[in-house]
């Protein structure tokens, strides 16, 4: 027999509204019909979902999602034709936690979308411009987790600047509309995964013309740091990139410059993570506390001292300098560079060799600076040759003459000297 149009048949269809939409925990609810759309299982409470009712043509009812506290979906109706119904999506309760839990994909703390990681704990991947909208105020950080695996190739190549080549092509990227709520420097770190991590910042997304303004790269797996100029309510588009093809998990930290955030940036020479006078060579105000500025290295934010008027041992030399304060040494020389800065900017005046902090004294015929610096290999032609009798190192030269080099001493020698502060809060 076949009944159309009857309340029966449409409380079959509607499976009893899933025993009145609440799916009473623990009960569940069976309708046949002969002829009619699937069944729908309940809504899930506490406890699983209604039963969808059973159909001869269509397929099983869909479960309806679980609600309360992580409710199963209900079950889908059995068919003879179709696939049974789906179960329902099941939520932990705990997002927002900072704990992955069951079902969550990801959870920074909080249920705010928009920071890649959703209102219910599932990742937001800004594949596409204009990217996922994030906000950077005058305090506090923004930091977001995410991965680049899945992302899309938005940016196909960059324009020259900081550690990036001009045309590179790089891999999968995920980009963030970053505004900007008061004017300053802003810097983004990425700290990454992968190898061949690629972080840079661009005015326009995608770009057609160059718009990039900050950008750098690392060739291993760690931190990159880039800072650039904002005005409030701005956007600018950070993408978190690579070289190469490849992608991982990252964490993207954003936030305004501040003097002892620990990051170098503006206007800033050194940032030590404070904003107190400790001794360390960087200053309250972040900049460093070079005596004389002429003898402050820019683009190392090195500082050196000339102590010509007293000549002392190496190791009387040594000690003096160390009695400066945190982070004076005696003079490391890491490349040539820096060499010629000495000899065209420091000195010598009245002295033609002074002490450095080279020595030998550890290991016979093992070059070391005293301040753990890489050894820089400048010496004289014929030099060393003092054997173990001469175990210090001096710079032999002329002043505006760039022709200085090292010669190894014996110790005892009465010779002036340069003290070097590498000071604390240096750029990375």
């Amino acid at each position: 027999m076949r009944t159309r149009g009857s309340n029966i048949s449409l409380l079959a269809g509607l499976g009893l509204l899933g025993w009145f939409a609440a799916g009473a925990p623990g009960c569940t609810m069976d309708f046949n019909s002969f002829d009619f759309g699937p069944g729908r299982g309940g809504a899930g409470g506490a406890g699983p979902g209604g039963t969808g009712g059973s159909t001869i043509v269509g397929g099983g009812g869909a479960g309806h999602a679980g609600g309360g506290t992580g409710g199963a979906g209900g079950t889908g109706g059995s068919t003879t034709m179709g696939g049974g119904g789906t179960g329902g999506t099941t939520t932990s309760g705990n997002c927002g936690n900072n704990v992955i839990d069951s079902g969550e994909q990801c959870d920074d703390g909080n249920t705010t979308p928009g920071d890649g990681c959703s209102a219910t704990c599932q990742n937001e991947n800004p594949k596409d411009c204009p990217g996922t909208a994030l906000t950077v105020g005058a305090s506090g950080t923004v930091v977001v987790t995410n991965t680049t695996v899945g992302g899309n190739d938005t940016f196909t190549n960059t324009a020259p600047g900081g550690g990036c080549t001009a045309g590179a092509k790089p891999g999968d990227d995920l980009v963030y509309a970053v505004t900007a709520t008061t004017d300053g420097t802003m810097w983004a770190k990425l700290d990454a995964a992968y190898a061949e991590s690629l972080l840079h910042v661009r005015t326009a997304c995608p770009a057609g013309p160059p718009a990039q303004i900050a950008c750098d790269s690392s060739a291993s797996a760690g931190t990159t740091i880039v800072s650039f100029p904002v005005q409030q309510g701005h956007t600018y588009y950070v993408a978190v990139d690579s070289y190469d093809s490849t992608s991982g998990t990252f964490t993207l930290t954003l936030a305004m410059n501040s003097c002892g955030d620990g990051i170098v940036a503006g206007n800033e020479q050194c940032d030590d993570g404070n904003a107190v006078n400790d001794g360390n060579g960087c200053k309250a105000d972040c900049n460093v506390d070079c005596p004389l500025t002429d003898f402050l290295r820019s683009s190392t934010m090195h500082c050196y001292q000339l102590v010509d008027q007293t000549a002392l041992s190496w190791d009387d030399a040594h000690t003096a300098c160390l009695a400066l304060g945190s982070h004076w040494d005696l003079l490391a020389i890491s490349q040539s560079a820096e060499r010629d800065f000495i000899d065209n900017t420091v000195g010598p005046v009245n002295a033609t060799s002074y002490w450095t902090g080279g020595n030998d004294s550890a290991t016979e015929g093992t070059f070391v600076w005293t301040n753990g610096e890489p050894w820089w290999d400048g010496w004289l032609g014929g030099q060393p040759n003092g054997g173990s009798a001469q175990n210090c190192v001096a710079l032999l030269g002329v002043a505006g003459q760039s022709n200085d080099a090292c010669e190894d001493r014996l110790c005892s020698d009465q010779l002036a000297y340069i003290c070097e502060l590498s000071p604390a809060g240096l750029p990375q």
